[in-house]
C-alpha cells in the first residue's frame, strides 16, 4: 500500500511542477536522459569552440544524495514551488512518524529520522531533485 500511496504522491508533484521546471533539468525527467544531456553539451561546447571561445566544464557528483536529502528543505522548495498545499500537507505527513531502530549488543536504539529517502523508494529522485532545484546547468558568456 505504502509503494501505491507513494506512487501517486510522486505522480502529483511531478504534475504540478514539471511545466515550471527549467528545460536544462535532465535528471529524472519523463523524456530526458543521460544521452539528452550529453548532447546539449557537446553542441553548445562545440559552438563555442569553433568561435575560439574558451569553454570549462565543471561537473559535481552528489555522494550520498538520496540519503541526505532534508526533509525540511523538500517542504520549503515544495512551497517556494507553489506545488499546491493539500500535496504538501500529504507529503508532510509522509515523513512524519518514521523512525530508525538500530539493535546491537543486546541494545536498541531509537532515532528519529529529519533527511534521507526511504530504502527502495521511488521517491528519492523526485524529492532530491524536484524538492533540492539540482539541475545540470551549462552557462556561457
Amino acid at each position: 500500500m505504502g509503494k501505491i500511496l507513494e506512487k501517486v504522491i510522486i505522480n502529483r508533484i511531478r504534475h504540478s511542477l514539471l511545466p515550471r521546471m527549467s528545460r536544462r533539468q535532465y535528471g529524472f525527467m519523463p523524456g530526458k536522459s543521460t544521452e539528452d544531456a550529453l548532447y546539449d553539451i557537446l553542441t553548445k561546447a562545440r559552438s563555442h569552440i569553433k568561435n575560439k571561445e574558451i569553454v570549462l566544464m565543471v561537473s559535481l557528483d552528489i555522494e550520498g544524495a538520496f540519503d541526505n536529502a532534508w526533509w525540511p528543505a523538500i517542504k520549503y522548495q515544495l512551497a517556494k514551488k507553489d506545488c499546491p498545499k493539500q500535496l504538501r500537507l500529504v507529503v508532510e505527513d509522509y515523513f512524519k512518524g518514521r523512525r530508525v531502530v538500530v539493535r546491537y549488543a543486546n541494545r536498541e536504539h531509537v532515532r528519529q529520522p529529519e533527511k534521507g529517502c526511504i530504502q527502495g523508494s521511488i521517491s528519492g529522485p523526485t524529492f532530491f531533485f524536484g524538492g533540492t532545484s539540482c539541475s545540470t546547468h551549462y552557462w556561457s558568456n
